[in-house]
Order: C-alpha cells, then sequence, then structure tokens
C-alpha cells in the first residue's frame, strides 16, 4: 500500500487547495488532515495493444460521383467556415 499524508485546506466560501506539510492559514480557512492509502497496483500501468488489419477491399473506391463531391464540400464548409473547391486528381497505380 501507498501512504500519503496531506492536508486539504477549506475556505469557508468552499474553495479547496491540498499542501503536503501544515499550512499556514487564512482567517477564513480550516485545515483537514488526510491519510490516504492506495494499492500500488493502481500505480501500474497496463501495456495497451492493439492490432489492426485493413482487408484490400476496403481501399479507395475507383470512382467518386460528383453527389459524394457536393456532400463532402458543403461539409467541410460547414464546418469550418470557408469556401472550398474541390477537383480529383487521379493518381498512378
Amino acid at each position: 500500500m501507498k501512504k500519503i499524508q496531506f492536508y486539504l485546506v477549506v475556505t469557508s466560501n468552499g474553495g479547496i487547495r491540498t499542501v503536503k506539510g501544515k499550512p499556514d492559514l487564512k482567517w477564513d480557512e480550516i485545515a483537514v488532515l488526510i491519510n490516504l492509502e492506495l494499492p500500488k497496483s493502481l500505480f501500474m500501468k497496463p501495456q495497451i495493444q492493439a492490432s489492426i488489419s485493413i482487408p484490400e477491399e476496403a481501399g479507395q473506391p475507383n470512382e467518386i460521383t460528383c453527389e459524394v463531391m457536393d456532400i463532402l464540400k458543403e461539409a467541410i464548409e460547414a464546418s469550418m467556415g470557408i469556401e472550398v473547391k474541390l477537383s480529383i486528381i487521379p493518381t498512378e497505380p
């Protein structure tokens, strides 16, 4: 177990702060000594792992229709507040 001791300082208007050592208090503050025990396992980070596989058939379509271009143009303009001109440039295989 990880043992931590600190003070929770509370103001009369509901503000809070924490300090490690005994605090110097203002006229409208109180200090509450806190003893906190946490299991060490909380601080152990798991290894995050992922495998991603994209099938060949999920690649770009060979053709983008005018309707799709219009939808893309409108979505970009609406979200960014700019005027957009889209054009399709063929790529080499």
